[in-house]
């Protein structure tokens, strides 16, 4: 609908089209040199590659991806228009795609993607270890899509266990932007650029040029759908292995 109402294109549409897995890439979950389980070498920029056609069948419910950070933020700023119109969104105006960017996360009746603090929140759901189930990654089979079950791509939603909070596929299947932003040092770590501080409550850091995801993905290595992971990227990059989840304060 979003769509065909506003002629909207994708990032993947309008640039060099997504990256999407080629298959040629050793899928090890012991791998622990690189950040996802497969290496850049098993995946390749296509034109033609988008969020209608990932490089693998999908149906209405299988999660979407082949978007971008700034895609998700123009379909956000897209639901929140159209909630106003019925009167149920903010009186906050704006212009895609960054209409929503700068909004505070309590903006009252607001669609947005969750902050980074939210996220961990809500994937965690009252527990703290390195899965909402426990600490064992064997069972993180029964929990989610991985790099040793997705045989990849992606799959319907909610076929696995939910956690505490009745939220599926928290670990795995696909990689979800969230509203934060980050840089990177030379070693290619992440580095907030924000001054919150540890006791923050549900801080957001809104300064950076990278873009915070959570959760992992279908080509992800056990270790990196766990719930403190943290990755980052581009806000135009696409991928097969990324998309969003939506919050409403």
């Amino acid at each position: 609908v979003f769509v065909k109402e506003t002629g909207f294109k994708t990032d993947a549409e309008t640039g060099d089209g997504a990256y999407h897995y080629t298959g040629s890439e050793d899928k090890s979950s012991d791998k622990k040199s690189s950040n996802f389980s497969l290496t850049t070498s098993g995946w390749k920029k296509d034109k033609g590659f988008y969020w209608e056609n990932p490089g693998f069948p999908q149906t209405d419910e299988h999660p979407i991806t082949c978007i971008s950070w700034n895609d998700a933020k123009a379909f956000i700023g897209w639901l929140n228009d159209g909630l106003e119109v019925r009167g149920q969104g903010s009186e906050v105006r704006g212009e895609y795609p960054e209409k929503t960017s700068d909004l505070s996360p309590r903006t009252p009746n607001l669609i947005r993607l969750p902050t980074e603090a939210e996220w961990e929140y809500a994937c965690r759901a009252g527990t703290q270890t390195a899965y909402f189930f426990g600490n064992n990654a064997e069972q993180l089979k029964e929990y989610g899509w991985f790099a040793e079950n997705s045989e990849d791509h992606t799959h319907p939603v909610g076929q696995f266990k939910p956690n505490l909070y009745g939220l599926y596929d928290m670990h795995g299947h696909v990689a979800e932007c969230c509203e934060d932003r980050c840089d990177e040092n030379p070693e290619k770590r992440i580095v907030i650029t924000d001054t919150y501080r540890d006791k923050a409550v549900d801080p957001v850091c809104r300064n950076g040029l990278l873009r915070i995801t959570r959760g992992g993905g279908w080509c992800a290595a056990g270790y990196a759908c766990r719930a403190a992971y943290r990755y980052r990227g581009k806000p135009a990059t696409t991928s097969a292995a990324l998309g969003f989840r939506l919050v409403k304060c």
